[in-house]
């Protein structure tokens, strides 16, 4: 099995801090004895499999989410429930945010996510929305490249574990995420015998691939309206995205982690990203194998 485990830092407005190959415990729920655990989650809930929450601050009736872990494959995808299913529900989310903020999922809609409290939080309604921009890190970054990873053809049982963190330090909006940590596994049991991958030798891919891929990414939203709160994933294809088909796992890690900390680096300038390359020159790591 090849696994290879990518670690986010964000802070109250979901923008990334840290981007980087996973170096610790792959355990998010030291510390959370004291709250209420969801474990062995009915398969109507799925992907989400197990979650730690609490009770709100405000002391109105409800729970906020500490801890989330789902397992998506891709019978998942395109599976969720938008926030227009429960429109009782998404205001009482919001109503716990800042003004302004939409009601966002932890597993996005189009990777399965259900609309349940445990599943939902007060988000920053540009990250949510994926609005054009330094904004787009969480859609192209990390909801396509788990899309690409789970539709690829040739490879064997692919996965993805989702497990984030988080952390209420805010002391004025006391049920809203000050930050959080991601940890996000994609793993698979190879490739098909009869799939020939090029420079299989390589880790790292080229800076002009890198480029060329992520104009491919960026050209899938090219034409969505700025208020789309769902990305179009209809003409999001197995054909459209081939060239990732083409890429070993550590290749595949090395693209994710370029592309995030493109997107790292461009909101720090507040400016928008292009589809050229950022000086950032991650190394990637050798792969776990079980």
């Amino acid at each position: 099995m090849e696994n290879f485990t990518i670690e986010i830092d964000t802070d109250s407005d979901d923008h990334l801090i840290h981007v980087r190959q996973l170096l610790g415990s792959d355990d998010l729920r030291v510390g959370l004895d004291a709250y209420e655990p969801l474990d062995n989650l009915q398969e109507v809930y799925w992907p989400i499999r197990h979650a730690k929450v609490g009770q709100l601050y405000s002391g109105d009736p409800g729970r906020k989410t500490h801890w989330l872990f789902a397992e998506i494959c891709p019978c998942h995808l395109g599976k969720g429930e938008p926030t227009s299913n429960n429109t009782l529900l998404s205001g009482k989310i919001r109503s716990r945010g800042k003004l302004g903020d939409d009601c966002g999922h932890i597993i996005a809609c189009s990777l399965g996510g259900k609309m349940v409290e445990f599943n939902l939080f007060p988000q920053q309604k540009y990250i949510n929305r994926g609005w054009k921009g330094w904004n787009q890190h969480w859609r192209i970054g990390i909801e396509y490249t788990i899309w690409i990873w789970l539709i690829n053809p040739f490879r064997i049982k692919p996965s993805v574990e989702f497990q984030v963190r988080f952390f209420y330090n805010d002391q004025t909006y006391r049920d809203r995420p000050d930050h959080g940590k991601f940890l996000i596994k994609f793993k698979c049991d190879g490739y098909e015998k009869n799939k020939k991958v090029d420079n299989r030798d390589k880790k790292e891919i080229s800076m002009e691939l890198y480029t060329i891929l992520k104009g491919d990414l960026m050209n899938t939203i090219e034409n969505e309206s700025d208020s789309v709160p769902e990305p179009n994933y209809e003409k999001f294809t197995t054909a459209r995205v081939s060239k990732f088909h083409d890429l070993t796992s550590e290749q595949f890690q090395h693209f994710i982690l370029l592309l995030l900390n493109d997107y790292k680096a461009n909101e720090q300038q507040h400016v928008e990203p292009t589809s050229a390359s950022s000086g950032y020159r991650p190394t990637t790591t050798p792969l776990t194998y079980k």
